[in-house]
Formats: structure tokens, sequence, C-alpha cells
């Protein structure tokens, strides 16, 4: 009897490893190229589809994989796309989130100045801008109440310990998202009249 020969390629063979080694390539391109653009645009969150595609590059090479009858590869490739779909899927509802919180503050949240007690800098920057946490004091309905949180300035706006700055809050002390209050410039604020040397410019090829 003759020996019937498979139609389903070998491990040995070439053409799957042709086939899934892109398709990796092409999901570990997309993750690092896109991602979530920053909170600090008052445009708000734009989302990535990095994640999404590489579920459904993943998926699709996972398939393709078991479909050759390469199945433990297929079938882990098949998981690590779901995986990275559902990972992705939280991570959209928690950047929602976070976007819709800052831009209630924004947009309904009452401003009060703040005096600034204590600020800190890690040599952090949003595109150009440093980031600074700030520890700052104001008065609200219910007598003085002290915030911590981030600001990002322009280095000729940097705040100073002992000036000012607005923030945006509604009395909320234990919002889900974590954000109770936003910091911004106070226009009128005492300057630090150091700040450009204090607070360099952004070295090239520095993460933001």
């Amino acid at each position: 009897m003759p020996a019937v020969m498979s139609m389903w390629p070998h491990l040995s063979d070439s053409w799957p490893a042709a086939l899934m080694v892109p398709g990796l390539m092409l999901a570990a391109g997309v993750a690092l190229s896109l991602d979530i653009a920053n909170p600090w645009r008052s445009s708000g969150v734009r989302t990535s589809a990095a994640g999404l595609l590489a579920g459904l590059v993943g998926g699709g090479v996972g398939t393709a994989a078991a479909g050759a009858g390469i199945l433990a590869v297929g079938g882990i490739l098949l998981l690590c796309g779901l995986l990275g779909a559902r990972a992705f899927g939280r991570s959209l509802r928690r950047y929602d989130s976070t976007h819709r919180r800052r831009e209630h503050l924004r947009g309904h949240g009452t401003r009060s100045i703040a005096v600034v007690d204590a600020l800190s800098w890690e040599q952090a920057y949003q595109e150009d801008d440093p980031i600074f946490t700030i520890t700052a004091t104001m008065r609200t309905n219910r007598g003085l109440r002290t915030v911590t949180g981030d600001l990002c300035a322009p280095r000729d706006l940097a705040p100073i310990v002992g000036g000012t700055v607005i923030v945006s809050h509604d009395g909320t002390t234990d919002d889900p998202t974590g954000i109770d209050c936003l910091f911004a410039s106070d226009p009128h604020s005492p300057r630090d009249p150091d700040a450009l040397r204090t607070y360099p410019p952004r070295p090239e090829g520095s993460p933001s």
C-alpha cells in the first residue's frame, strides 16, 4: 500500500517561518510605533490601535500557523493575540475614563488659586516642557486644602515655591481615576528668575 503523503509542511520547512516572522515583526513594530497620546494636551487622548492591531496580527498568524499543522505554535500565537486585544481594551477604557475626568475638571471644576508649598522635578518632559510635581494649599468652602499633582509648563513659566498655581477641582478626594484636581500655570504668579538655567531644554533623543 503506497504511503500517503501529508499535505501539511513539516517543522523543518521554511515557509511557515517565513509566514510567522514577518507577522510577529509587524505586530512588534506597530506596538512600538503607536502609543497612547499624552494626557496633557487639551485635545485629549488619541488612542492608538497598537494593541488591537497586534492582536489581529497575532490571531491571523496563529490561525495560519495552526492551519499549516503547527498547532502548538499557532495556539500560542493566537492566545497571545487574544490576550493582547483584551489588554488593549482595558487600557482603552482606562485612558478614556482618565480623559473624561480631566475634561470634566477643565470644563466644570472650580478654579482656585493655590500657594505652592513644595515642588520637585524628576527631569521629565512632555515634548519640550518640563513636568513638575507640586504640593500646594488653596482655600475652599470647607477651609484650607492641600493637594498634590503634576504641572506641565514651559520653562519660562516654571513654578516656584511661594508662587501660585491655578487648581481646578470639584471637591472629590477619591475619584477612581486617581485625578482629584488639575494644575495650571497662574499668569500672575511670581516667576523663578533662574528657571531657564535650572530647567534645561529636553535633551535630543530623550523620551517625552
